[in-house]
């Protein structure tokens, strides 16, 4: 029991010892310093979303697709493909609404300007 102490302690002592470097990094820059700063970041976050979005529903095509091919008839997993398929479209479908919607804000941002 004491020498799993013991080591632990050591192993601790040790990880802290390689946070150090960490620290020592220097401050950066915030990243919103004006309004433009504002319209960027919600661009890229919305971009991200965009991406994951059409990430997601890919995995679900082919998940959806994959229990629809392996159901051999099963009305259960028929349903559960169908269902996994259609996840897949509204993911898509809020994917594309979030990229309209972020270039509707965008030009009327714009606009004000």
């Amino acid at each position: 029991m004491k020498k799993t102490l013991f080591s632990i302690i050591i192993i601790l002592s040790l990880f802290s010892l390689l946070s150090y470097p960490v620290l020592a990094q220097p401050v950066l820059e915030p990243i919103v310093t004006d309004f433009q700063g504002v319209q960027n970041l919600l661009l890229k976050a919305v971009k991200w979303a965009y991406t994951i979005f059409f990430i997601l529903a890919i995995l679900f095509i082919l998940l959806g697709a994959y229990t629809f091919l392996m159901s051999e008839g099963r009305p259960e997993k028929v349903k559960e493909g169908v269902a996994r398929l259609k996840y897949a479209v509204i993911a898509i479908v809020i994917a594309l609404i979030s990229t309209g919607v972020a270039a509707i804000i965008d030009n009327f941002l714009r606009s004000g300007n």
